[in-house]
């Protein structure tokens, strides 16, 4: 079972994502991750800037997203919102679930996803 690193607004993201993304190697990409994440249960990371998901986002500019600072301010209303449940590293279903009580399930989707520009993905249902 591998450990996997992971920015805050990824495990969101992960929540919804239902194979569309920036490129094909990211969709690729994220599709196997998250495949992983919920049949291992891995532990996971919590990190601030590129991540195991970015790996293969034509964004990504090695340490950092060309986005970097919008990023940020996902990551960090994420964040916020699930760290005193996980702490900076936590098993997947751990972390799923934190999400789905601290943001999900509790009404705070659209203060935590802002303008995010997949949020239609997240709000059609």
């Amino acid at each position: 079972m591998s450990k996997y690193l992971i920015r805050p607004h990824h495990m969101l993201c992960m929540q919804f994502f239902e194979g569309k993304g920036y490129s094909d190697g990211f969709v690729a990409s994220m599709a196997a991750i998250k495949e992983k994440l919920e049949k291992e249960d891995p532990q996971v990371e919590i990190v601030e800037g590129t991540d195991d998901v970015c790996k293969n986002c034509p964004h990504n500019m090695g340490r950092a997203c060309e986005n970097e600072d919008s990023v940020r301010q996902h990551d960090k209303r994420v964040y916020d919102k699930v760290i005193e449940t996980v702490g900076n590293s936590a098993k997947w279903s751990s972390i799923t679930k934190a999400i789905r009580e601290n943001i999900i399930d509790s009404g705070k989707m659209r203060e935590t996803c802002g303008k995010c520009q997949w949020s239609d993905i997240c709000f059609k249902n």
